[in-house]
C-alpha cells in the first residue's frame, strides 16, 4: 500500500453523467485524479484544478493489458464508471459485450500495480427486480445484455481481486437522475417540456421507483472508496416514490401541473411494480 496522504484516483467514462459528478464532488485537499475520456471530449477538463493528469482514447475498451499496466502506474483507486448506456440502445446491445471484454485488462493491470482499491460500477438491474425491496444478498436475475454483462463482469472482478491485495467494492446504482443526465431520460425530458411551456406526456406514473439525485450517489461512491467495505454496495436512497409523485415534484419548480397528461403514453409491460433498494452505506 502507498504511503502518501493525497490519493492519486483514475476515473473512466469521466466525460459521462456519473463520471462529471464524482469530479465535481472530491475534495480538493485529499485527491489527484487523473481521467480516462475519449478524444475532443474534455475541454471543460482542463480547467478543473483537481485533475491532475487527461488521456484521451478513442476507445477505452479497445486497450490491452500493457496499456492498462502503463496507465495505472502511482494510481491508489481506480473508479471504473465507462460503459456504453445510450438511452433506447444499450439493454440489448452488443455493445455490453466490448464494455466486459474491454474491462478485464484493466482490473489486471490493478493487480499488477498493486492499487489500493477498485470500483466497479453495477446495476440494480442486475437484481431480481420482481422481489421488489432489494439488498445486496438479493437474487441476481438479469433480464437483458447490459444487466448479464454488468451481473458476469462483477464476477470476473470478484475472482481476479480475490487472489490479490486489491480491495473491490462493486457499487450498484439505482435510478440515478439530475445535473448532466442524457435529455431523453426523464427528469430532463419533463424539464425541458414545462420550461418551454409544453405538454409532459407520461404513463400512468404508478410504479415505484427508488430515485436518488446523482450529486448524493457520487458522495456514496467516494465515501466507498475511501472506507474499507467492500463487495456489492447498494447506491440508492431506501425510500420509494412513484413515478407520477417524482414528476410532481419537478412540476413544484414551474407551477405548471395541468401540463403532466399521465396515461398518454403506453405502458410498459415489462416494468416492474415497485424497485426499492435497502442502502448499504448512507449520506
Amino acid at each position: 500500500m502507498k504511503s502518501h496522504k493525497v490519493k492519486r484516483v483514475l476515473i473512466t467514462g469521466a466525460s459521462g453523467f456519473l463520471g462529471k459528478n464524482l469530479i465535481s464532488s472530491f475534495k480538493k485537499e485529499n485527491v489527484e485524479i487523473t481521467v480516462v475520456v475519449r478524444n475532443l471530449r474534455f475541454s471543460w477538463l482542463k480547467k478543473n484544478t483537481i485533475i491532475k493528469k487527461i488521456i484521451t482514447t478513442e476507445n477505452i475498451f479497445n486497450h490491452d493489458y500493457e496499456w492498462w499496466k502503463e496507465t495505472l502506474h502511482n494510481i491508489d483507486i481506480v473508479i471504473h464508471c465507462a460503459w456504453f448506456v445510450e438511452p433506447g440502445k444499450y439493454l440489448n446491445s452488443e455493445k455490453n459485450i466490448e464494455c466486459l471484454n474491454g474491462s478485464i485488462p484493466l482490473a489486471k493491470a490493478a493487480v499488477y500495480n498493486n492499487i489500493e482499491k477498485f470500483i466497479g460500477i453495477g446495476s440494480c438491474f442486475e437484481y431480481n427486480l420482481d422481489l421488489g425491496t432489494l439488498d445486496i444478498n438479493s437474487e441476481l436475475k438479469p433480464q437483458n445484455l447490459y444487466a448479464s454483462s454488468k451481473v458476469a463482469l462483477f464476477h470476473i472482478l470478484n475472482s481476479i481481486f480475490s487472489q490479490s491485495q486489491v480491495k473491490f467494492a462493486w457499487c450498484r446504482l439505482f435510478y440515478l437522475f439530475g445535473e448532466g443526465e442524457n435529455e431523453n431520460r426523464l427528469f430532463p425530458y419533463v424539464r425541458k417540456q414545462l420550461l418551454l411551456n409544453k405538454p409532459v406526456l407520461l404513463t400512468s406514473g404508478n410504479q415505484v421507483r427508488d430515485y436518488m439525485d446523482v450529486k448524493d450517489a457520487a458522495k456514496l461512491i467516494i465515501n466507498t472508496s475511501f472506507s474499507e467495505l467492500c463487495g456489492p454496495v447498494n447506491i440508492c436512497s431506501g425510500k420509494g416514490i412513484t413515478i407520477r409523485e417524482f414528476v410532481k415534484n419537478i412540476a413544484k419548480e414551474f407551477g405548471n401541473y395541468e401540463l403532466l397528461k399521465f396515461g398518454e403514453r403506453h405502458e410498459n409491460l415489462l416494468d416492474p411494480d415497485y424497485v426499492v433498494g435497502i442502502p448499504t452505506i448512507k449520506l
